[in-house]
Parts: C-alpha cells; sequence; structure tokens
C-alpha cells in the first residue's frame, strides 16, 4: 500500500509503501542513522526529551496512522489488533493464514506467546 507518493524506494520495488515508512525495521533504522538507543530511554516520556527521537517516533506514528486507517477503509474490519510480538511477528502471521484457511481455526489467542531474547 502506497502512503507517501514519490516517496522513498522500496524493496519490492514500489516508491512510498506502508511496509517501508511504518515497519520496526525503519524504525530501528531511523533511530540508529541518528545515533539514537533506544536502551538510553527507560520510558516512552523519557525518549520524548530527545527532540530528533520525538521527531523521528511523531513521523512513524503519522505513517502507521494512515496506513491503519486505509486498511480500516478497505476491509471494515470488527477489531483491529496490535500486538507486541517481537522479532516473530512476521513468522507468527505468516502461520495464521494455513491454519485459518485449511484447519478452520478462527481464534488464536497470540497474547499467550511470549517472546524471550
Amino acid at each position: 500500500m502506497i502512503i507517501r507518493q514519490d516517496g522513498i524506494p522500496c524493496r519490492c520495488g514500489n516508491r512510498g509503501c506502508f511496509e517501508h515508512y511504518a515497519s520496526d525495521e525503519m524504525l530501528k533504522h531511523s533511530l540508529s542513522e541518528n545515533d539514537i538507543e533506544l536502551y538510553d530511554y527507560p520510558t516512552y516520556e523519557a525518549l520524548q526529551e530527545n527532540t530528533k527521537a520525538r521527531e523521528i517516533f511523531d513521523d512513524y506514528i503519522a505513517f502507521l496512522t494512515v496506513g491503519l486507517n486505509n486498511i480500516i477503509n478497505i476491509f471494515n474490519p470488527k477489531k483491529l489488533i496490535i500486538s507486541p510480538l517481537g522479532d516473530c511477528s512476521s513468522a507468527l502471521g505468516a502461520a495464521i493464514v494455513p491454519l485459518a484457511r485449511f484447519l478452520d481455526i478462527n481464534h488464536l489467542d497470540l497474547n499467550a506467546y511470549h517472546y524471550t531474547h
């Protein structure tokens, strides 16, 4: 989904993709480019004291909001659930598709999933 016209090139070949602007990978990259380590900020409020970090997070949240709003307008879901699933979130999301389609599992509690390093 394109969320920014003439945006940064994405690995899919398009420009301005939701994945590029609102992914955790891009957020980490933007923070790293500006020498901002999340470990230095124990809370979101502490992070907000850093002007550049606040700007990065504000942009990230704005792009995330545009993309989620588009998803809501296109699919009109009853619920939109955002869970902190760590680095395995993509794999878990991909695993849910065959479970739902082929095994008719329509509910899977991912809140019970605990990711540890």
